[in-house]
């Protein structure tokens, strides 16, 4: 969640008075790293992983969102804070490589242990994107809940984690905003569904809905610049297709949705833009005309990637097509201190974006800033400098994918880990080219998160998913691009015509993985089975769950009884680390 340290943050009406300041700072500090690293060489194959969790506690007969992660923190190694006090990250301080391959689902397991060791027996976790009644009843802290920082009606001051940081997030974001968060998130239709201007959405109203949400992240590192910046693009067009594989919620605030994903619950929860730069007032008042770039802003801070970066031959300027604002001063301040033309602009994107956080006391010496700025510019790939490292081999330039949500079980989390960083491997080792253009791949993320079965589908075997994407059909070629919809096991698995990605990733492990190749292929037959539909989505199951429940009244209501009885399920599944829940029969 970003850099975390004391000292004394600045409220929105400093940052308004320093933020062109800060601005400049940060290119300065990017610009010192940029030349320092810019050549670096760094073999390693080095990945990692970052899991969200969430920890709940059974009060009577009641699970509850537990808000208490500091107490779990400052014992558990490899464990950090987010935004939400109820959630846990675990994650792997020393990267995993080659050598170490076979340990990711065995970290997790680790972890998970390793934090039910030091809390009570009440205290459990779970491994879900988003709980499912996120409103006040179902918090529990120590002391009373308030609202007084939120502003909520559904997430209390309790639930954010204790440190300025965040306390500062949820306040600057509404401030600069100049209103709290406001998203409208339909819900699905059913037999008794009654719908009325009041319950046909739930009401997103605070940063905790979409940032209290949990996600699985995998961060890689690549030999050079020019390898990361590759991976970067290729891995962003990826992005809402490991989003729709990966599917897990299907309900929030009580209610099952018309939506399949967190992420519209992200981009909601964090979007600062004020109303002229969403687009509703006029863009050519003179009252904006102090804005170094264009006054509207198409996307929240958490959104799809907006730029491709690499240099690659392949990379044509066609493929940028959505032109989005940056921050021109900044793009020609680095374009004159010889940083290319594609990395200027993608750093000058981010810079639109006004620095939210902003500590008081500046160290001239670190990297604060443009940290600060790059890292509340949640979207959906992450291009990340070096940082130094006492370890040579991993002062390289790395690229998080961070779409995925979070799976119910360990095997199903590292199967989703090694898919990512194999893709990763198959692109470079066979120069696959999966080029569109960026509006294609936000028309893809917009269709990951449709809902397109009904409500009955439920009471039987379901059929494939038949949700259609753009994808460049010919992504083992480099010859003119034949970009075409198909589902995802049209791209995933292929046909007879056309290998699908599946194919390279099972060769790659024949090639370069031989010593590990069986225990690999387990997760990777786990997933291209969910893709043949042998298996269903975390979010299929779950809706389906719910569906299927006694107590559930064909109204898209989760009541008290299916909620906990579902999260006494996700509990048991979790531990039993099993795929048979997940059968499709």
């Amino acid at each position: 969640m970003g850099l975390l340290r004391s000292g004394n943050i600045l409220s929105w009406n400093k940052l308004k008075k320093t933020k062109e300041i800060i601005k400049n700072r940060g290119i300065d500090q990017f610009f010192t790293v940029y030349t320092r690293n810019k050549d670096n060489v760094t073999p390693k194959k080095a990945f990692g992983k970052e899991l969200e969790l969430i920890t709940v506690i059974k009060t009577g007969n009641k699970y509850k969102l537990y808000c208490g992660s500091e107490k779990i923190i400052s014992k558990v190694e490899d464990s950090s804070v987010e935004y939400a006090r109820y959630m846990v990250e675990i994650n792997n301080l020393i990267p995993y490589d080659d050598k170490t391959i076979k340990c990711v689902e065995d970290g997790i397991i680790k972890g998970i242990s390793d934090i039910e060791k030091i809390t009570e027996d009440n205290v459990s976790i779970i491994m879900m994107p988003c709980f499912p009644c996120m409103n006040f009843q179902y918090f529990y802290d120590l002391v009373p809940l308030t609202d007084d920082i939120t502003l909520s009606l559904n997430f209390p001051d309790n639930a954010i984690t204790q440190h300025k940081r965040f306390e500062s997030f949820t306040k600057n974001i509404r401030n600069r905003r100049g209103k709290k968060p406001e998203g409208y998130i339909e819900v699905m239709d059913d037999i008794n569904t009654k719908f009325d201007e009041y319950n046909k959405y739930i009401h997103i109203d605070s940063m905790g809905q979409g940032m209290g949400c949990c996600g699985l992240q995998v961060t890689m590192q690549g030999k050079t610049i020019a390898e990361a910046r590759y991976v970067y693009d290729m891995m962003g067009i990826l992005g809402p297709l490991l989003l729709r594989l990966t599917r897990g919620t299907p309900c929030a605030n009580g209610k099952l949705l018309k939506t399949e994903t967190r992420w519209e619950m992200l981009e909601m929860s964090v979007d600062c833009r004020k109303t002229e730069e969403r687009g509703s007032e006029c863009m050519y008042s003179n009252k904006y005309k102090e804005y170094p770039y264009s006054k509207k802003i198409p996307k929240s801070r958490c959104s799809p990637f907006d730029l491709f970066i690499s240099n690659d031959a392949r990379n044509l300027d066609k493929y940028n097509d959505t032109n989005p604002p940056i921050h021109v001063p900044i793009f020609n301040k680095l374009i004159k201190k010889g940083v290319d033309e594609k990395l200027s602009r993608h750093v000058a994107s981010l810079f639109i974006r006004d620095p939210i956080v902003s500590y008081d006391e500046t160290d001239e010496s670190t990297f604060d800033d443009f940290e600060n700025i790059q890292s509340s510019n949640w979207r959906s790939v992450r291009f990340k400098v070096p940082t130094e490292s006492s370890d040579k081999d991993l002062r390289g330039w790395k690229v998080e994918v961070r779409p995925m949500e979070m799976q119910a079980t360990p095997f199903e989390n590292a199967a989703f880990i090694y898919f990512t960083y194999l893709t990763v491997q198959a692109i470079l080792q066979y120069n696959l080219n999966f080029y569109i253009p960026v509006s294609k791949v936000d028309t893809n993320f917009i269709r990951a998160n449709h809902f397109i079965r009904k409500a009955s589908d439920y009471k039987f075997k379901l059929s494939e998913d038949e949700q259609k994407f753009w994808y460049r059909s010919n992504f083992d070629s480099n010859e003119e691009a034949q970009i075409c919809e198909g589902t995802i096991k049209d791209i995933f698995i292929g046909s007879e015509s056309e290998k699908g990605i599946l194919y390279y990733i099972y060769k790659v492990i024949d090639e370069n993985f031989f010593d590990h190749r069986d225990f690999l292929l387990e997760y990777i037959k786990f997933i291209e089975d969910k893709i043949n539909n042998k298996y269903l989505s975390y979010g299929d199951w779950i809706r389906k769950f719910i569906i299927n429940h006694t107590d559930y009244k064909q109204d898209s209501k989760i009541s008290d009884k299916i909620l906990q009885d579902l999260i006494e399920r996700i509990i048991n599944i979790r531990k039993e680390n099993n795929l048979d829940y997940l059968k499709n029969i």
